[in-house]
Protein backbone atom coordinates (compact mmCIF):
# COMPACT_ATOMS: atom_id res chain seq x y z
CA UNK A 1 0.00 0.00 0.00
CA UNK A 2 1.44 3.14 -0.87
CA UNK A 3 0.33 7.00 -0.94
CA UNK A 4 0.42 9.74 -3.24
CA UNK A 5 1.86 12.39 -1.29
CA UNK A 6 2.95 12.75 2.48
CA UNK A 7 2.40 16.21 4.94
CA UNK A 8 4.63 16.30 7.49
CA UNK A 9 3.84 18.84 9.91
CA UNK A 10 6.83 20.30 11.61
CA UNK A 11 5.11 24.30 11.63
CA UNK A 12 4.51 24.17 15.36
CA UNK A 13 5.38 26.38 18.43
CA UNK A 14 6.34 23.84 20.61
CA UNK A 15 4.41 25.43 23.67
CA UNK A 16 4.53 21.85 25.85
CA UNK A 17 8.47 21.63 25.76
CA UNK A 18 9.54 25.30 26.14
CA UNK A 19 9.15 26.32 22.73
CA UNK A 20 11.62 24.15 21.35
CA UNK A 21 11.71 23.60 17.48
CA UNK A 22 10.56 20.16 18.27
CA UNK A 23 11.32 18.98 14.44
CA UNK A 24 15.05 20.16 15.29
CA UNK A 25 15.30 18.44 18.59
CA UNK A 26 18.32 15.56 17.81
CA UNK A 27 17.28 12.08 18.73
CA UNK A 28 19.59 9.08 18.06
CA UNK A 29 22.10 11.42 16.75
CA UNK A 30 19.67 13.31 13.93
CA UNK A 31 16.78 15.86 13.97
CA UNK A 32 13.47 14.00 14.99
CA UNK A 33 12.06 15.02 11.73
CA UNK A 34 14.33 13.13 9.65
CA UNK A 35 13.01 10.42 10.87
CA UNK A 36 9.28 10.74 10.10
CA UNK A 37 10.44 12.02 6.55
CA UNK A 38 12.35 9.47 6.10
CA UNK A 39 9.80 7.08 6.72
CA UNK A 40 6.93 8.72 4.32
CA UNK A 41 9.74 8.35 1.72
CA UNK A 42 9.25 5.13 2.22
CA UNK A 43 5.71 5.05 1.58
CA UNK A 44 4.60 7.57 -0.37
CA UNK A 45 5.82 9.11 -4.08
CA UNK A 46 6.05 12.50 -2.32
CA UNK A 47 6.72 14.48 0.59
CA UNK A 48 6.10 17.66 1.53
CA UNK A 49 7.34 19.42 4.90
CA UNK A 50 5.37 22.15 6.28
CA UNK A 51 6.99 24.91 8.00
CA UNK A 52 6.37 28.18 9.85
CA UNK A 53 7.83 31.29 10.29
CA UNK A 54 8.80 29.63 13.78
CA UNK A 55 10.82 26.64 12.08
CA UNK A 56 11.80 27.58 8.62
CA UNK A 57 15.61 29.12 9.99
CA UNK A 58 15.83 25.87 12.66
CA UNK A 59 14.58 23.46 9.30
CA UNK A 60 16.45 25.05 6.67
CA UNK A 61 19.25 22.49 6.59
CA UNK A 62 17.34 19.77 7.09
CA UNK A 63 15.22 20.94 3.61
CA UNK A 64 18.25 21.99 2.06
CA UNK A 65 20.08 18.34 2.48
CA UNK A 66 17.36 16.22 1.69
CA UNK A 67 16.41 15.23 -1.78
CA UNK A 68 13.22 13.71 -0.07
CA UNK A 69 11.78 16.53 0.92
CA UNK A 70 9.60 19.42 -0.72
CA UNK A 71 9.46 22.47 2.13
CA UNK A 72 6.81 24.60 2.11
CA UNK A 73 6.25 27.77 4.19
CA UNK A 74 2.79 27.54 6.01
CA UNK A 75 1.33 30.79 8.08
CA UNK A 76 2.08 28.58 11.57
CA UNK A 77 -0.79 30.17 13.26
CA UNK A 78 -2.23 26.68 14.48
CA UNK A 79 -2.09 22.94 13.15
CA UNK A 80 -5.58 23.32 11.56
CA UNK A 81 -4.50 26.15 9.62
CA UNK A 82 -1.58 24.56 8.41
CA UNK A 83 -3.42 21.69 7.99
CA UNK A 84 -6.13 23.41 5.74
CA UNK A 85 -3.86 25.02 4.03
CA UNK A 86 -2.00 21.57 3.16
CA UNK A 87 -5.16 20.44 2.20
CA UNK A 88 -6.01 23.35 -0.29
CA UNK A 89 -2.25 23.50 -1.63
CA UNK A 90 -2.08 20.00 -2.06
CA UNK A 91 -4.81 18.43 -4.40
CA UNK A 92 -3.49 14.73 -4.59
CA UNK A 93 -5.34 11.55 -2.32
CA UNK A 94 -4.62 9.90 -0.64
CA UNK A 95 -2.79 12.24 1.52
CA UNK A 96 -0.87 11.46 4.59
CA UNK A 97 -0.81 13.73 7.69
CA UNK A 98 2.23 13.04 9.78
CA UNK A 99 3.52 15.05 12.80
CA UNK A 100 7.25 15.63 12.77
CA UNK A 101 6.98 14.85 16.31
CA UNK A 102 6.74 11.42 16.15
CA UNK A 103 10.29 9.52 15.27
CA UNK A 104 9.54 6.40 16.13
CA UNK A 105 6.25 5.66 13.60
CA UNK A 106 7.07 2.77 11.00
CA UNK A 107 6.56 2.25 7.30
CA UNK A 108 4.40 -0.98 8.46
CA UNK A 109 2.32 1.00 11.01
CA UNK A 110 1.77 3.54 8.16
CA UNK A 111 0.95 1.23 5.68
CA UNK A 112 -1.17 -0.61 7.65
CA UNK A 113 -3.24 2.88 8.56
CA UNK A 114 -3.80 3.60 4.95
CA UNK A 115 -4.65 -0.06 4.23
CA UNK A 116 -7.74 0.28 6.72
CA UNK A 117 -8.25 4.25 5.61
CA UNK A 118 -8.44 2.99 2.43
CA UNK A 119 -9.99 -0.57 2.90
CA UNK A 120 -12.57 -0.21 5.40
CA UNK A 121 -13.51 3.15 6.53
CA UNK A 122 -16.16 4.77 4.34
CA UNK A 123 -15.81 8.60 5.70
CA UNK A 124 -13.25 11.23 4.24
CA UNK A 125 -10.91 11.22 6.82
CA UNK A 126 -9.57 8.16 9.01
CA UNK A 127 -7.07 9.47 11.81
CA UNK A 128 -5.25 7.22 14.19
CA UNK A 129 -6.08 7.53 17.99
CA UNK A 130 -3.82 5.66 20.63
CA UNK A 131 -6.75 3.79 23.22
CA UNK A 132 -8.95 5.83 21.26
CA UNK A 133 -8.59 8.92 23.46
CA UNK A 134 -5.14 10.30 22.18
CA UNK A 135 -5.42 11.64 19.12
CA UNK A 136 -1.61 11.87 17.81
CA UNK A 137 -1.67 13.77 14.67
CA UNK A 138 -1.18 11.05 11.90
CA UNK A 139 -4.50 10.91 9.53
CA UNK A 140 -5.28 9.92 6.43
CA UNK A 141 -7.42 12.05 3.92
CA UNK A 142 -9.28 10.22 0.93
CA UNK A 143 -11.41 13.51 0.19
CA UNK A 144 -11.72 17.18 1.00
CA UNK A 145 -15.43 16.84 2.58
CA UNK A 146 -17.46 14.25 4.21
CA UNK A 147 -17.06 12.64 7.69
CA UNK A 148 -14.43 11.17 9.37
CA UNK A 149 -13.44 7.89 11.47
CA UNK A 150 -11.06 6.81 14.06
CA UNK A 151 -8.53 3.63 13.60
CA UNK A 152 -8.13 3.24 17.59
CA UNK A 153 -4.25 1.08 18.40
CA UNK A 154 -3.20 0.18 21.52
CA UNK A 155 -0.54 2.50 23.17
CA UNK A 156 2.93 1.74 21.94
CA UNK A 157 6.72 3.51 21.77
CA UNK A 158 6.03 3.07 18.06
CA UNK A 159 3.43 6.20 18.82
CA UNK A 160 5.52 7.91 20.81
CA UNK A 161 4.43 12.01 20.18
CA UNK A 162 7.08 14.23 21.55
CA UNK A 163 5.36 16.75 23.15
CA UNK A 164 6.62 17.83 26.58
CA UNK A 165 10.08 17.28 28.46
CA UNK A 166 9.15 13.34 29.94
CA UNK A 167 8.22 12.25 26.62
CA UNK A 168 11.63 13.35 24.95
CA UNK A 169 13.81 11.95 27.88
CA UNK A 170 11.80 8.65 26.93
CA UNK A 171 12.52 8.68 23.80
CA UNK A 172 16.41 9.76 24.33
CA UNK A 173 15.97 6.52 26.37
CA UNK A 174 15.05 4.67 23.69
CA UNK A 175 18.03 5.88 22.41
CA UNK A 176 20.68 4.67 24.65
CA UNK A 177 19.16 1.72 25.35
CA UNK A 178 18.86 1.10 21.23
CA UNK A 179 21.82 3.01 20.11
CA UNK A 180 22.26 1.65 16.54
CA UNK A 181 18.09 2.67 16.21
CA UNK A 182 18.96 5.97 14.08
CA UNK A 183 21.04 3.93 11.55
CA UNK A 184 18.73 0.86 11.38
CA UNK A 185 16.43 3.24 9.83
CA UNK A 186 18.53 4.50 7.66
CA UNK A 187 19.63 1.33 6.38
CA UNK A 188 15.75 1.33 5.60
CA UNK A 189 15.50 3.35 2.45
Amino acid sequence: MSCSVAVVMAGGAGSRLGYAIKPALELCGKPIVTYVAETCAQLCKHVVLLVSWRTRGAMRSVCSSSPLLDCVETSGYGYSEDLGFALKFIRERPLLVVPSDTPFVSRESLEFLLSLALEECDQSVATLSVECRDFIGISVFRADNGGWCTICIPRSIEFLNVNTSRDLELARGICSEDPWRGSRRLSRL
